[in-house]
């Protein structure tokens, strides 16, 4: 038996099957076949699906910056829509970012249909718009108060009840 070898598989460390001894054992032979075939078949992609990028957790996405942090909630949802809607992806390259700039070491690959992609990158940065918006109106209207409060056009009984009851 010249060429076989009783080491330890190299793959799996299983002791006792015979093998060439710059091979691997039979069960390691057809898991490698097996894993090369699932790669074959995850690197696919149909005519309407692109590889997007997004963070591995919704708090390595970098978007929706508020100031109250209600945005936390609202990062966990996309997260969730991107998980869901999409497949891990072996190919590690994208172009397509989903939900904002990521840190650079905690970036998941996925494949997604274009338009479920477009549609929720659109949503992202229709609400980033809307928070900041929202954001600066109310400093606008609170300014309004303050210089209203100082000019005397509004007193403070009614300053105190407009901002209480908001």
């Amino acid at each position: 038996m010249r060429g076989q070898s009783t080491k330890p598989c190299p793959g799996c460390g299983q002791i006792g099957c015979y093998r060439k001894s710059n091979e691997v054992c039979n069960d390691c032979k057809l898991k490698i076949k097996r894993s090369e075939f699932l790669e074959k078949e995850l690197t696919k992609l149909t005519d309407d699906e692109i590889i997007v990028t997004f963070g591995r957790a919704s708090h390595w996405n970098k978007y929706l910056h508020t100031h109250s942090g209600a945005g936390r909630n609202l990062m966990d949802i996309f997260q969730r829509i991107a998980e869901s809607a999409s497949r891990e992806s072996m190919i590690k390259k994208s172009d397509y970012v989903l939900l904002g700039k990521i840190d650079s070491f905690a970036e998941q690959y996925s494949v997604m249909p274009k338009k479920l992609a477009d549609a929720i990158k659109d949503l992202r940065i229709d609400v980033e718009k809307a928070i900041e918006e929202e954001y600066k109106c109310g400093k606008k209207d609170g300014q309004n108060l303050l210089h209203q409060l100082a000019s005397g056009d509004l007193s403070v009984n009614d300053f105190n009840e407009r901002t209480l009851n908001n």
